[in-house]
């Protein structure tokens, strides 16, 4: 009994650190919720969802799974309710604008990411206690839990904290199961899986990598008489983890059953890619897409997203505009969007999870440090560079690594042995103080390298994603302004944010008073050739709002 009391009381304090910086986290996250307006894309997700909620159909756009409709829920018991428009996007605008109570129903929207973020908590901080200890679980999740990327993105009603935590969890049993054969584990990977191809699509690639490389690895780990016996094994947990993943998934589209297309569709654009316009190939595959088929949303979906891909994306990239995606982009927005600290960290774990796998460790061990890169691989060719939240997956398991990380570093210098404590506190320390003074403005952080002129380098959800227009309202109120010219880039309506009246600042429009222009206009314009505000920056702001707008006074 006296030998159980100090492990205990060690683990208790262990889950007690985790609690309280989950508790920090989750303060710091709902205080943006009154100072920031909607981003971007946030009333689509709840219209979409509202309609999967409350109608049981899929259909406004099918290129994210139906997951985001876990954001319809908390407007939906306040009494929202759908009225059928046409375009998601004037839906959503109807949801948050027209009972009065915007802030109201913003907040029940995005509190739905909560769960999804104390969940990628949990699951960090379970991974790195496997390979790293105590110590280390408390580590990873405070890393995670500063992270200004995944602190953005848990405020706010979109599908990337879903996907982060549906498939760091996928990810998690996946290793349970490599070493454990484990029939438990690989029905519990088979309802992960599913739940990460709900919450978004890129879950797809991610974990298929992933699977398919340390699967590979696995089996030759295996090597021996007993691999067969293993192999056999595994494949018997697949035939039970197959099913009932496709279960959830086809529940996840309402056990819909339809045809993808229908022949009033015609040509189908996706398929004549693939098949070519003409020819009994062609003609085969169109009688197969008019056939029913159990959750046709989910073909169109990955149709939709494909064709995206294809044909690109306008982004913003280290002062470039483009319609097509740039290797560079991932690589150099990591660098420069994460904090140094953090990644310092994770390359120290990196380095000793290389030198463990050299000597044979456990998948459990291993993947964390595989996974990243792999995702990271998926994205390089991507058409769509909107954002470094299309990698969020793969810092929790650097998160992991980075905990890993901190105890080897804490234990590496036994003849100078204080030299590993002190780096160790230095670089939490410098991790702890960089992100707490990104508050509120998590979307927009970058790093020591980029932070005085972020808007030479991303742009879209990394910096202005519409997200300060109260603030913009607020600094208006101020000032006295009368009225405003304005060039926004986002999907609210400025006049039921508290603007005082507004006049579009029209392309080229020259004009003397208050301006208000979003850094996104001032670098992408309206399209080609993306200059129509440039004129704005020979002139010096009055105040800049949040990160994401300028206000001039031009008398």
């Amino acid at each position: 009994m006296g030998d159980n009391r100090p492990a205990m009381s060690a683990a208790r304090k262990t889950v007690l650190c985790i609690v309280l910086l989950a508790g920090l986290a989750l303060l710091r996250i709902t205080d943006t919720y009154r100072v920031l307006s909607h981003t971007y894309d946030e009333p689509a997700h709840i219209a979409a969802g509202m309609e999967w909620l409350e109608l049981g159909r899929y259909t406004y756009e099918t290129q994210h799974p139906p997951m985001r409709a876990v954001y319809a829920v908390g407007p939906w018991l306040m009494g929202v309710r759908t009225s059928g428009e046409g375009d998601m996007w004037d839906e959503g605008r109807r949801i948050l604008y027209d009972t009065g109570n915007y802030k109201n129903i913003l907040t029940a929207a995005r509190v739905a990411a909560l769960p999804f973020f104390l969940v990628t908590l949990a699951v960090v901080g379970i991974w790195a206690a496997r390979i790293g200890g105590r110590v280390a679980a408390v580590v990873a999740v405070f890393t995670y839990s500063m992270l200004p990327l995944a602190l953005a993105h848990a405020g706010l009603a979109t599908t990337d904290t879903l996907v982060t935590a549906t498939l760091t969890l996928a990810i998690f049993t996946w290793t349970l199961w490599l070493d454990s054969n484990d029939i438990k584990h690989a029905l519990s990977f088979g309802v992960a899986a599913a739940l990460a191809v709900l919450s978004k699509f890129t879950a797809l690639p991610f974990l298929g990598l992933t699977m398919l490389v340390s699967g590979l690895i696995w089996i030759v780990g295996r090597a021996g008489p007993n691999r067969r016996i293993h192999v056999r094994q595994f494949g018997r947990g697949a035939v039970r983890a197959i099913p009932l993943g496709l279960f959830v998934l086809w529940a996840g589209y309402h056990f819909s059953f339809a045809p993808v297309a229908i022949a009033s569709d015609r040509p189908y654009q996706a398929l004549d890619r693939l098949v070519g316009a003409q020819g009994s190939l062609h003609n085969l595959a169109y009688r197969l897409a008019e056939l029913p088929v159990p959750m046709p949303e989910f073909v169109r979906g990955l149709g939709q997203l494909s064709t995206h891909n294809g044909e690109g994306h306008l982004s913003f990239f280290m002062g470039q505009v483009a319609a097509h995606g740039r290797l560079a982009f991932f690589p150099v927005g990591i660098l420069i969007k994460t904090p140094i600290a953090f990644l310092l960290l994770a390359g120290v774990g990196l380095a000793a999870i290389v030198r463990l796998g050299a000597r044979g460790a456990a998948a459990t061990t291993v993947v964390p440090a595989l996974a990243p890169l792999l995702i990271l691989i998926c994205c390089l060719p991507s058409g769509i560079n909107i954002g470094m939240r299309h990698v969020l997956p793969m810092f929790p398991l650097l998160a992991v690594v980075a905990g890993l990380g901190f105890s080897k570093l804490w234990r590496s210098s036994p003849g100078l042995p204080y030299l590993g404590p002190v780096l160790c506190v230095t670089l939490l320390s410098w991790l702890g103080i960089s992100s707490l003074r990104a508050h509120p403005d998590y979307i927009a952080y970058f790093n020591e390298c980029c932070a005085k002129h972020p808007e030479r380098w991303l742009m879209d959800s990394d910096l202005d994603w519409g997200q300060d227009l109260d603030r913009l309202a607020a600094a208006l109120r101020r000032h006295e302004v009368g009225e405003v010219y304005l060039a926004y880039f986002g999907s609210a309506i400025p006049e039921r944010h508290g603007l005082p009246p507004v006049i579009r600042l029209k392309p080229y429009m020259h004009v003397h008073g208050w301006i208000a222009v979003s850094e996104y206009r001032l670098a992408v314009g309206t399209g080609p050739p993306f200059d129509q505000y440039r004129w704005l920056t020979a002139y010096e702001p009055a105040e800049r709002i949040g990160r994401s707008i300028r206000l001039y006074r031009l008398p």
